[in-house]
């Protein structure tokens, strides 16, 4: 079965030292923030790579298959960009700080992956 994903960029304006002190729990609260922002799973939000220039995440977000009644890919990541430009939107406290310098979303693509790669 093909997934219909989005790949997306997201740079953070916070110093990288803040996710680079303990990159898996950064990388876990990130994963939460977003699907709680786009409203779906944080099973289907996969970071791939997590680097400098302020704070790069490179991350998928995976099509709707197996997760009964939630949005598309692209829709959740129109919710995403929703929250970012929402000043009031509350992050997990673990991104909280980092958020609120300002995060942003540089790249986003369509693209369509066997479900074998993605639980790879």
């Amino acid at each position: 079965a093909t997934v219909v994903c989005v790949v997306v960029r997201m740079r953070l304006a916070a110093d990288f030292s803040h996710a680079a002190g303990d990159i898996d729990t950064f990388r876990e609260a990130f994963r939460q923030g977003m699907a709680d922002a786009a409203g779906i799973s944080k099973d289907r939000i996969i970071v791939s790579l997590i680097s400098r220039g302020s704070i790069i995440v490179d991350f998928l977000v995976s099509g709707a298959q197996g997760s009964q009644g939630e949005i598309s890919a692209a829709q959740a990541v129109q919710e995403l960009e929703t929250r970012l430009g929402d000043q009031s939107y509350l992050w997990p406290a673990v991104l909280r700080p980092m958020m609120a310098e300002g995060a942003s979303v540089q790249a986003k693509k369509t693209t369509t992956m066997n479900q074998e790669e993605l639980d790879a």
